[in-house]
């Protein structure tokens, strides 16, 4: 009796969150469909543009990202799933004005990508013109006004740098990608604007520094902060254009919630990643042959970001709806996790270099359905349990 009840606790919160997700992906997949050409009158429609982008932004030749994955599903599924959570730690979906901030950005995210992709970085323009910049350590960028949020611990070198504008001035003749950049500066909340801009700097150079391809390799402690910086900072945007105040406890749960987003990522992406040189903690541990440790790794961080919601001051069924919520993609991860693991155990290692073993298309029945069982394993009863003492500890405190 007393399982059933702690499998009620849980299931209370999980299929509210299930159900939700459902409704969003369903309506992402026909948004992600290629749009008609537009009218003379919706030419400038920004709504219009940004849908565009999503749904036939140009990708990369080679063995990208893009290399037979429709990255246009990937951004525009990941920043519903984004809203989902942010909808449910503060207690309301997001409205038609918030998506499309959250669309636009995710263009941006795209296109971005896609153009550092294709091409290198421009060289750094004059000293005085332009948006030169100085490349400060990440330690010194402010992602919220109150100084217990722990600043980002990854160093840069000194000297003038590109600036996200430059770059797209550059590299982008169509000048697509300046107009996506000008909107979503437009569209971030004014109390949110320095964050916000300091944050996507973060990001970009991130991006474009190729620090994670550099010769001598990167430690994995350096590895390690660039996987938290890019992801934390990342999904830290995409909040910064709600224009809720963000607490110190959210945005470290928020932060350590994009880690765990870019780790994901990361496992996804293993085959890709080794095509084009980059070093990422999933790459040096598959190469070692240690995918315990990443399977470890994984399970850490989707705990710590369990716990730093519970940190977030509101009520426990926002917290537990919201962390059900995340426990999708812990899901999903799991099930690429396990198909590595059947992999080595097939064939003694993992074949990395062959794309079509290696690759989990998460479109595929056969990984959905996994994802499914998934959802009901009974493997999920620790976090059930803890997740049912947590629950109750905080209703009998005083």
């Amino acid at each position: 009796m007393k399982r059933i009840f702690r499998a009620f606790a849980l299931w209370r919160y999980r299929l509210p969150a299930a159900a939700h997700l459902v409704v969003l992906f369903a309506r992402a997949e026909r948004l992600v469909t290629p749009p008609p050409a537009p009218p003379p009158e919706r030419r400038g429609d920004v709504e219009h543009t940004c849908t565009t982008v999503l749904a036939t932004s140009p990708l990369p030749s080679g063995g990208g990202a893009g290399g037979g994955v429709d990255r246009r599903r990937h951004y525009f599924f990941g920043t519903m799933f984004l809203g989902a959570v942010f909808g449910r730690i503060r207690g309301r979906a997001l409205d038609v004005a918030e998506m499309k901030r959250f669309a636009n950005l995710a263009a941006l995210a795209g296109y971005f990508d896609d153009l550092v992709e294709a091409a290198p970085p421009p060289a750094p323009p004059p000293a005085g013109r332009g948006d030169a910049i100085p490349q400060t350590s990440a330690k010194q960028v402010l992602h919220h006004h109150e100084s217990s949020v722990p600043r980002l611990p990854s160093p840069r070198g000194e000297g003038p740098g590109v600036g996200p504008e430059t770059y797209g001035r550059a590299a982008d003749p169509s000048g697509l990608a300046i107009h996506l950049l000008q909107q979503a500066y437009t569209d971030v909340p004014a109390h949110h604007a320095e964050a916000f801009r300091e944050n996507l700097l973060c990001v970009f150079q991130v991006e474009t520094e190729g620090r994670q391809r550099k010769l001598p390799a990167p430690t994995e402690a350096e590895i390690s902060r660039l996987t938290a910086e890019k992801g934390g900072c990342s999904v830290l945007l995409f909040r910064y254009l709600l224009a809720d105040e963000l607490s110190a406890a959210e945005h470290q749960a928020i932060f350590e919630f994009g880690h765990f987003m870019q780790l994901c990522d990361d496992i996804f992406d293993l085959w890709h990643d080794r095509q084009n040189g980059t070093a990422t903690l999933v790459t040096v541990w598959t190469e070692q042959g240690d995918l315990g440790r990443l399977e470890a790794c994984f399970e850490q961080q989707a705990a710590r970001v369990g716990e730093a919601i519970r940190q977030i001051g509101i009520s426990a069924g926002r917290r537990e709806t919201a962390i059900q919520t995340v426990f999708f993609l812990v899901a999903v991860t799991r099930v690429c996790l396990r198909h590595y693991r059947c992999l080595q155990k097939k064939h003694g290692t993992l074949p990395l270099e062959n794309r079509r073993q290696m690759v989990v298309d998460m479109a595929r029945w056969k990984f959905q359905l996994q994802v499914v069982a998934e959802l009901f394993a009974n493997r999920s009863k620790q976090h059930c349990e803890s997740s049912y003492r947590n629950i109750h500890t905080r209703r009998n405190r005083p």
